[in-house]
């Protein structure tokens, strides 16, 4: 397993940031338990987190109240599997009526998701050993997150073909909870238990890297024009920019962005991303980071945020830098 997440998302697919009071840790030596109140959206959601731990099982319970109504795309657990020990593996798939099914993990990008209804997921994590992921509280399902870039397959909850956002009302209570349960042993490889060294064999060309994007949100816009020497470090081959007409954004948005495409393209032989942390250059908050979209890997325009009509102004909204 990669991550177990309790999150909250806003209605354009915001995560929003967890504040966390009377946190309490218990240890044993066998076991632990973690307790903790989060509070997201102004309070608007509060759970209470009960994490714990023995030899064979991991289990995180949350328990949700609505202080007030909240509009939402998604409220409750997450979990990532890792494309390494995962992709083009045997799964077995437990569904919320009871039936089960053997099945494989894609080992190709899947731009559907493989499983629906999910209640449990069980997979061999090395030779012998397996870990049970059991999702109760909710119907989950799961997706193939190199879509998006991420190396790995994203189990979650409220199933994306309902309607969102959807409306959380004030006093309604949730309860969700994740269990990991460990089953068998890794068997010992006698030669690796012998090896008293590795080798390492460096091979040919396999193929050629994607280019890299950076997307910066309007609100970031000038801060990142502030800091070019750090953007033209980091090399990207397209700038995706934000431009959404009912936030007021415009003609001035896409202009700043034109400029930093431009002066990014204008990409100084020797600039470094050490030289431009260690510098003296660096001011202010970086643009957030991701891999670019797959348009962009074509070389076709990258469009703008969602919510904008098709218009001159959106196939304006990102430049590919060759």
């Amino acid at each position: 397993m990669r991550a177990v997440a309790f999150i909250v998302r806003d209605e354009v697919w915001g995560t929003y940031e967890t504040e966390v009071a009377a946190l309490k840790i218990d240890e044993a030596p066998n076991a632990f338990r973690i307790r903790y109140e989060g509070r997201c959206a102004e309070g608007a959601v509060i759970y209470q987190a009960d994490i714990t731990g023995a030899e064979n099982e991991l289990v995180f319970a949350a328990r949700v109240i609505v202080a007030r109504d909240f509009r939402t795309n998604r409220t409750g657990f997450v979990i990532l599997h890792p494309l390494d020990g995962c992709a083009g593996c045997p799964v077995e798939v437990e569904y919320v009526d009871g039936r089960k099914e053997l099945a494989e993990f894609p080992s190709r990008i899947n731009p559907y998701q493989p499983f629906f209804s999910v209640r449990a997921v069980k997979h061999e994590f090395a030779p012998g050993a397996f870990v049970t992921a059991r999702l109760e509280g909710d119907a989950f399902e799961m997706e193939d997150q190199r879509n998006w870039s991420d190396a790995s397959f994203k189990t979650y909850v409220r199933p994306i073909g309902l309607p969102w956002p959807y409306e959380l009302k004030a006093g309604q209570q949730l309860e969700q909870r994740v269990s990991l349960i460990i089953e068998g042993r890794p068997r010992t490889d006698a030669r690796t238990a012998r090896a008293d060294k590795t080798e390492v064999a460096l091979g040919g060309v396999a193929g050629k890297m994607p280019q890299i994007g950076v997307e910066i949100p309007a609100a970031e816009g000038v801060a990142s024009r502030s800091n070019l020497a750090l953007l033209r470090a980091l090399g990207p081959g397209v700038i995706v920019g934000e431009a959404q007409r009912q936030l007021g954004h415009g003609r001035s948005e896409i202009a700043l962005y034109r400029e930093i495409a431009d002066a990014v393209r204008r990409r100084r032989r020797g600039d470094s991303l050490a030289d431009a942390l260690g510098g003296g250059r660096y001011q202010g908050r970086p643009a957030r980071q991701r891999l670019a979209p797959t348009a962009a890997a074509r070389g076709d325009p990258v469009g703008c945020a969602c919510g904008v009509p098709a218009s001159a102004d959106r196939r304006r909204s990102a430049w590919l830098l060759h």
